[in-house]
């Protein structure tokens, strides 16, 4: 494979003390939600990963802490046979941190782009994280059965209407994050495999959670819901209820409960970069997703 060598640095300034930066580094929470999906744990030694839409799962390692100055990783993508380090350096600044990130080693020549675009994305979520902004997460859906399990779609029904077959299940999602973005795309290829041509067709019987059609690349779905949330205001005279909850309610309304995609050869005939999101908008809960697949019969 063509590997590229990295010695890349990156450095942000936050308004606040080094000892709240250093706990959103450390926190393993706070980093599921400025950074990715992780289970890092902050004790020199731990094996922990990393987990994201454009890096796989990564296995890292913590090699040195010293609070609050300075923390490394190493960093093992999957297809390269040796680690890159990632150090975190906190520098005390008048009124802030001075944050510099450094990612050194070699990686594959794919993923370039997404590092070198992918960390300040990571520290702009980071800032906006600290100031107590929306930061919307995003995840790889993961069905659960009804035992709360991994697991698989329900037992389909099939019924012909019309002429026409329609092969009916569900799946449950769960969401883990207040706000959050997950892809359902490889559940729902699974279930447009099992017809040949026709369409699919996804709905949720949730009011504060959405389904729609984004693009995968990098930030896209943070902008989208941070658009979505600037056209709904924090307002404190709502009639029903909290102005959270009122917001999801809405925020539901105008992006809308259902998909529909097309499928040819037993596929979903999506756009290069197009994905099939489920958007969460008052979690964590689990979501329930119907899903039908029609195709003329005969």
């Amino acid at each position: 494979m063509n590997r590229v060598d990295l010695d890349l640095t990156f450095t942000s300034t936050y308004c606040h003390t080094p000892a709240a930066v250093w706990a959103a580094l450390t926190d393993r929470e706070a980093l599921r939600s400025w950074f990715l999906e992780t289970d890092f744990e902050a004790r020199v030694g731990q094996e922990f990963y990393v987990k994201g839409p454009h890096i796989g799962v990564v296995k890292c390692v913590v090699v040195a802490l010293d609070e609050p100055h300075r923390m490394e990783w190493s960093w093992l993508s999957p297809e390269l046979p040796t680690p890159t380090t990632v150090s975190f350096t906190l520098e005390e600044t008048q009124g802030g941190t001075r944050l510099l990130v450094k990612h050194v080693g070699s990686a594959p020549l794919v993923d370039q782009r997404d590092i070198t675009r992918g960390w300040p994305s990571r520290l702009s979520r980071l800032r906006r994280w600290l100031d107590g902004d929306v930061i919307a997460s995003v995840a790889g859906g993961e069905s659960v059965n009804s035992e709360g399990h991994a697991g698989h779609a329900s037992n389909a029904e099939i019924v012909t209407l019309n002429g026409e077959a329609r092969r009916m299940t569900a799946i449950t999602v769960p969401s883990t994050d207040r706000v959050q973005v997950i892809d359902l795309t490889d559940q729902v290829a699974a279930q447009a495999a099992m017809i040949k041509d026709g369409t699919c067709h996804l709905f949720t019987r949730h009011t504060t959670c959405a389904l729609t059609v984004l693009t995968d690349e990098e930030g896209i779905a943070e902008d989208f819901l941070n658009v979505l949330h600037g056209l709904v205001p924090q307002a404190s005279a709502y009639v029903h209820d909290s102005a959270d909850h009122v917001r999801a309610h809405v925020l539901s309304a105008l992006v809308g409960p259902s998909v529909s995609v097309p499928v040819q050869g037993g596929r979903l005939t999506l756009g290069q970069f197009q994905r099939i999101v489920l958007l969460e908008f008052e979690g964590p809960r689990e979501r329930a997703i119907e899903l039908a697949s029609s195709t003329p019969s005969g």
